[in-house]
């Protein structure tokens, strides 16, 4: 018999929630479903709570089914598979004909990576269709209310000699805590343009609230570079874990010791001291763009 926690471990993996996401779904708060992880906590199998989760878990198991990047119906990836199934080209065949490896191109199709604009042209001339007609879709995200572009793609913006352009994804605050650390499920949101970044990992996110004002808004665009470290008296964008609230928040960054010290622009918001531990990420912000209404 499959016990609740092997259905509470499945639930998370399916649905990509939180202890308190998840807690809140079956009516209990997230510390009570992490105590049940940790074995304080036992739970009936023919329990309220394990039913609600059998209906939970069915629920997140058709979302993932519909929305899965290797069954899109009209979408990029789903034209892809049936050009080269048309001429009769297996995909060991057509990474060939297009110089790249076989996992490379595999993961393109089946929706797990990203195709740059370099490649799409090579495919599309082997497959005998419009390279923009690869580029549409869900790898075609709008960059900030301006151009369209995939991220393998080079923005339509003239720049001067020496600096160097592309989009990075767009999330907002919420989006932002929902990945728990940075990875490529990003690339399927907005795209925004960012210049000379150095970070490949790159993203932006669009803040809320008003602890940072005067100096930051709501709707001013952070872009986040998740490989670097924070530094004393930087800008950060952190998320507390889910023992202390899964909070996330942009702040002052200053590290003492064994803890770290998270302060505000604004006076009305008093700094707030947690232990590294306390923290699930912490990511420097290396600029802003103010957003002009």
């Amino acid at each position: 018999m499959t016990t609740f926690l092997q259905k509470l471990a499945r639930y998370k993996e399916l649905s990509g929630m939180s202890r308190e996401e998840i807690g809140q779904k079956l009516g209990v708060t997230g510390r009570y479903i992490g105590m049940i992880e940790r074995g304080e906590k036992t739970v009936d199998e023919s329990s309220a709570i394990s039913l609600l989760l059998d209906l939970r878990i069915s629920d997140a198991s058709r979302n993932i089914v519909s929305k899965s990047p290797a069954e899109y119906i009209t979408g990029a990836r789903a034209l892809l598979k049936r050009l080269r199934e048309k001429k009769g080209l297996s995909v060991s065949e057509l990474a060939t004909a297009v110089g790249y490896s076989v996992p490379v191109y595999r993961e393109i199709e089946e929706g797990r990576s990203n195709m740059s604009r370099k490649m799409a042209e090579r495919v599309a001339k082997e497959l005998g269709c419009d390279v923009t007609e690869l580029l549409d879709g869900s790898d075609q995200p709008p960059s900030n209310g301006t151009h369209f572009g995939t991220f393998g793609e080079t923005p339509p913006v003239n720049v001067p000699p020496g600096m160097k352009v592309k989009y990075v994804p767009l999330l907002s605050m919420a989006q932002c805590g929902m990945m728990g650390a940075y990875d490529d499920s990003a690339y399927t949101h907005d795209g925004f343009i960012a210049f000379n970044s150095e970070d490949a990992k790159a993203f932006a996110v669009k803040l809320a609230g008003d602890s940072m004002t005067p100096v930051f808004s709501p709707g001013d665009v952070a872009v986040i570079y998740p490989s670097k470290p924070p530094k004393n008296g930087g800008v950060v964008i952190a998320k507390l874990n889910e023992d202390n609230g899964s909070d996330v928040m942009v702040k002052l960054y200053q590290a003492s010791g064994n803890n770290v010290i998270l302060s505000s622009y604004n006076p009305a918001f008093p700094a707030i001291t947690h232990p590294k531990t306390a923290f699930a990420w912490i990511y420097p912000v290396k600029s802003v763009t103010k957003v002009l209404e």
